[in-house]
């Protein structure tokens, strides 16, 4: 592709990091089109963005365990971009005061 055309990225997922760096890098101008999430049997991000309900599931072991988790601790951080960085609407989503 020329120079400064966008790049479409695939990233491993279990807590939901590499998901945020990637929407943090394109924040700052990386130019990043689609950014695809993958995710093993442990899919925590993919549950939670599918089904509204953020809930831990069966740990299950696989051959990717840096993946093999049951929080996604990072998941705030790509709805805050997500939601257009408000604050706001990520503190009702996730019922803080």
């Amino acid at each position: 592709e020329e120079f400064g055309a966008e790049l479409a990225i695939a990233v491993p997922t279990g807590a939901g990091g590499n998901i945020a760096g990637a929407v943090m890098a394109r924040e700052m101008g990386v130019p990043l089109g689609r950014i695809t999430v993958c995710t093993n049997a442990n899919d925590i991000v993919h549950r939670a963005l599918s089904s509204g309900e953020l809930r831990a599931g069966q740990n299950v072991a696989t051959v990717s365990p840096a993946m093999d988790i049951q929080t996604a601790y990072n998941l705030e951080r790509v709805l805050y971009y997500a939601a257009d960085k408000n604050a706001a609407t990520i503190a009702t989503i996730f019922k803080v005061s």
